[in-house]
């Protein structure tokens, strides 16, 4: 989705309340504004302070400046089949862009992922405190806001979120990262005021992380049932929803969805009359763009810069991608369960070239990626991982788990060749070219890749049966920190642990990490954790990149601004006169 990203705490797509994968190119290249020659732009990746503020390129007007009505037509990668985000079938990038036009949203971030309170859900930052110790969490709420169908948005929605999200609730929660060690939920001393209490000992840092991923109308988590099945199909529930845009039509048959301006909303009014969202596969966006069918298409490779560019109504913008391109290793496949197995691939794997190849014509640079808790840009990543490039020892490293170099210059062991599954999705080009990349440097090394490409449709079924060997996804967040995530992402019994690798003193340690009050603590434990967790070798970090998309142009207040993209305001977005 245009200038929003997807990390639950960071997106081929699943997505927690702190993290967010996709099957999207990970790694967008980086583009010039139109008119300009993509290949001579000398553009290198953000660095700085103040570099994700610079790149954030929302076309930026003040209210008055824009026409009331009007609509807007988005693509999206994949249609949700769950449309309850806090449900861990809701775990869904575009899912996250969808109900952020319809749903609570306490807090704004900064491009650099400052946090701050929301006015139309929050009177000011909640504060925090110790209380016969205990941690307490204080939140002033705005008086005037309300579900759709008239319930105060009050302490019984925070509870409701709370009880659904604890991990021995029955509730099938996307994350119970930080809710476990709440003891309990309930008014304030004054109205409209709500106060979390901590159990004995516990704490969650940052405290902004809790809640950030969604309130819950005190309906939605009357019972499991209803919170585990009752947001399938067309079951959208707008009366349980609060924000601009309310539902107008659901068609699951031709993957449509379209909002009108919701009448219940308290804040200021929604500027566009409705806003659509129509999912499509890759190659089919160009020509809607072309079309005038949708507004915006992403721009992730030079070949389609030079489409959207020959249409003549291309607004190019661009900012940092907050996402990881990572390649996941299954080690529940058997060609992937031993370990000396994946370390012997890493090994292999030219990463460096990789991104020539994502890159190539763009002229987008990065300093190495190493991380997918932090990204490039900013100060807090290091270079997590455990090995580099070097055929030789890979070979070597293939060798010492007993495979043999036969006369076809392929390793095998017992009479078995060594051939990975390798699962691709999407028709981008870009794809095949990628595919074929991986496949000539694991050929390299005596080492089989068989690719196998389906649709972006076929995603959430592959990750959810473990159905491949290795796959290309990507990381993004829905908070600026990634402590919310770390669990999900590492620990050995998580579902979105997609590698499937890690241990219980692992697990233990990670569980440990939202205790560290001091921000730079705390991120050095991150690293150390993540560290000790890619020398299992289930996840390669591989880039970042830009965000890039092109849009009509007209549209104003939105697109990519890295933290800032997380949560837009819909209520802002429209056409400058005359558009």
């Amino acid at each position: 989705m245009p200038g929003t990203t997807t990390r639950g705490t960071r997106a081929t797509t699943l997505r927690t309340a702190s993290l967010a994968l996709t099957c999207t190119l990970a790694a967008a290249c980086s583009l010039p504004g139109p008119g300009a020659d993509p290949a001579s732009t000398g553009a290198t990746g953000p660095d700085g302070p103040h570099a994700a503020s610079a790149l954030a390129a929302l076309n930026a007007h003040p209210r008055e400046q824009l026409k009331t009505g009007g609509n807007l037509t988005l693509p999206l990668d994949t249609f949700p089949e769950q449309w309850n985000v806090l449900n861990i079938a809701g775990a869904d990038a575009d899912l996250a862009t969808v109900t952020s036009a319809t749903d609570p949203v306490l807090y704004d971030y900064s491009p650099e992922g400052e946090v701050t309170p929301r006015a139309d859900f929050l009177a000011a930052m909640p504060t925090q405190a110790q209380r016969d110790g205990r941690e307490v969490i204080t939140y002033d709420l705005n008086p005037q806001a309300r579900w759709n169908d008239g319930t105060p948005i009050d302490h019984r929605s925070f509870e409701s979120a709370w009880r659904a999200s604890r991990s021995d609730s029955g509730y099938a929660t996307a994350s119970a990262a930080g809710y476990d060690d709440i003891e309990s939920v309930t008014a304030g001393s004054r109205p409209h005021q709500v106060v979390v209490t901590f159990k004995e000992g516990r704490a969650f840092h940052p405290f902004t992380d809790l809640f950030a991923g969604g309130l819950l109308h005190p309906e939605a988590a009357k019972s499991p049932e209803t919170f585990n099945t009752g947001f399938g199909g067309t079951e959208f529930h707008p009366e349980w929803r609060a924000g601009p845009f309310t539902l107008e039509q659901l068609n699951p048959t031709t993957k449509v969805i379209t909002f009108k301006r919701n009448p219940n909303w308290w804040g200021a009014p929604a500027l566009l009359d409705r806003v659509t969202f129509q999912a499509m596969e890759d190659s089919a966006t160009i020509p809607a763009f072309a079309n005038g069918e949708i507004d915006a298409t992403r721009v992730t490779t030079r070949a389609r810069y030079e489409q959207v560019a020959a249409t003549g109504r291309a607004d190019i913008r661009r900012s940092q991608r907050l996402t990881t391109g990572v390649l996941v290793f299954n080690s529940h496949d058997p060609a992937l369960a031993d370990i000396r197995v994946r370390r012997a691939l890493w090994q292999a794997i030219d990463r460096e070239q990789w991104k020539r190849v994502r890159y190539e014509g763009m002229e987008w640079q990065e300093r190495p990626v190493g991380s997918a808790m932090y990204f490039s840009f900013q100060p807090q990543a290091r270079d997590n991982v455990p090995v580099t490039f070097d055929r030789d020892a890979a070979r070597a490293t293939l060798q010492d788990a007993g495979y043999t170099l036969g006369a076809d210059n392929l390793f095998a062991k017992d009479g078995q060749r060594l051939s990975i599954g390798y699962t691709s999705f999407g028709d981008d080009p870009m794809t095949t070219a990628l595919d074929q990349t991986l496949k000539t440097q694991l050929a390299a090394v005596g080492v089989e890749l068989n690719v196998r490409n389906v649709s972006y449709q076929a995603f959430q079924s592959a990750m959810e049966h473990k159905d491949f060997g290795m796959a290309l996804l990507g990381m993004g967040p829905t908070t600026p920190s990634p402590v919310g995530s770390a669990c999900q992402l590492m620990c050995s019994d998580s579902p979105f642990n997609i590698s499937g690798v890690g241990t219980p003193e692992l697990d233990q340690r990670v569980r440990t990490l939202t205790d560290i009050a001091d921000p730079n603590a705390q991120a050095d434990q991150i690293n150390d954790v993540e560290k000790e967790w890619l020398a299992l070798f289930g996840q390669l970090p591989m880039a970042n990149g830009p965000d890039v998309w092109a849009y009509h142009p007209g549209l104003a207040n939105l697109g990519p601004a890295a933290f800032a993209s997380i949560h837009p305001h819909w209520e802002n977005v429209g056409w400058v006169a005359g558009s």
